[in-house]
């Protein structure tokens, strides 16, 4: 009876298993990204445009919820251009954030610009 050492193999095999799967989780990111922007190919509109780009984001960052801000320079604010996850109220508590407020956004001219 011969015996064997097969801890390392078990450990490459173990290895390439992690790596195998990490590279089929960025194909699947990889082909969200193309499939989205197939169907944005086929709009110029913003609304729908910002919908679909958060849902693919959330998508491929594995989360439910997400927010996708506007900044409006000429009115100081960030305003919600999707939503994605959250209850009904959070939108209209956070629809319009001043300049420099929360923890979002830049800050106010003159703070340390």
């Amino acid at each position: 009876m011969i015996g064997r050492d097969v801890s390392e193999r078990k450990a490459i095999v173990e290895s390439l298993v992690v790596v195998k799967d990490a590279l089929a989780a960025q194909v699947a990111d990889l082909r969200r990204l193309h499939e989205m922007s197939v169907r944005l190919s086929t709009t110029l509109e913003l609304p729908p445009i910002m919908d679909d780009a958060l849902r693919t984001a959330a998508a491929v960052e594995g989360t439910d919820l997400g927010i996708l801000w506007l900044c409006d320079p000429d009115r100081g604010v960030l305003e919600i251009g999707a939503i994605l996850g959250f209850e009904d109220e959070f939108p209209q508590l956070m629809a319009r954030l001043p300049r420099g407020q929360g923890r979002v956004g830049p800050p106010s001219s003159g703070a340390g610009a």
